[in-house]
């Protein structure tokens, strides 16, 4: 079982904190920090999930053997060769990754991936959850310039989700009747 990290962003900052270490915060400022987070996300870029940072932890040297092997066969000439096949972006160098979980409450607001520096291609979506239903929300929404809803994927075991980076998605709030979390692996193919 990896050791969770709380990431989320309020009042235009990011955070990355234990998931145990939250849990263990008295309810009342559980719920302070909850609350702020959902209030700032009204007006503006907001997240609350948590993640496991396969990539950074592997570089470290710190990674749970099976998401390192993930990560591995991520980076296989195979892998790499069959992603700028099927994306057309030839200049793919790398792959990175981190392990996601989004329990109740939790959610990614709309955004491109665009990030000064991190070189970003193609990102994609990995699912390892089992027996979704769509009410659960939790769902990989795409929008038009118009930030209409063109396209939502339910998460479904084994199904990948790749899309150029620029292209406009979210991640629906999973909802507080949800039976369990929605778990997986996502990240960028990117160049050095």
């Amino acid at each position: 079982m990896p050791d969770w990290n709380l990431v989320f962003r309020n009042q235009q900052k990011h955070y990355d904190l234990s998931a145990n270490g939250f849990a263990e915060l008295e309810s009342e400022e559980q719920s302070e920090i909850t609350n702020s987070i959902y209030s700032c996300a009204q007006q503006e870029f907001g997240y609350m999930y948590k993640n496991y940072p396969v990539f950074d932890l592997a570089q470290s040297g710190n990674c749970s053997e099976l998401l390192k092997e993930f990560l591995d066969f991520l980076n296989s000439n195979t892998v790499l060769t069959t992603i700028r096949q099927i994306s057309g972006l030839r200049n793919i160098e790398f792959a990175d990754a981190q392990a996601t979980r989004y329990d109740p409450g939790h959610f990614l607001k709309s955004h491109n991936d665009l990030v000064a520096g991190k070189n970003r291609l193609a990102a994609y979506v990995f699912n390892l959850t089992s027996d979704w239903h769509p009410d659960w929300g939790g769902n990989l929404m795409f929008y038009d310039d118009k930030k209409n809803v063109t396209d939502v994927f339910v998460p479904k075991l084994n199904s990948l989700s790749l899309f150029a980076v620029g292209t406009r998605h979210a991640v629906s709030l999973v909802s507080p009747f949800a039976r369990r979390a929605r778990f997986a692996i996502t990240g960028w193919f990117r160049f050095r």
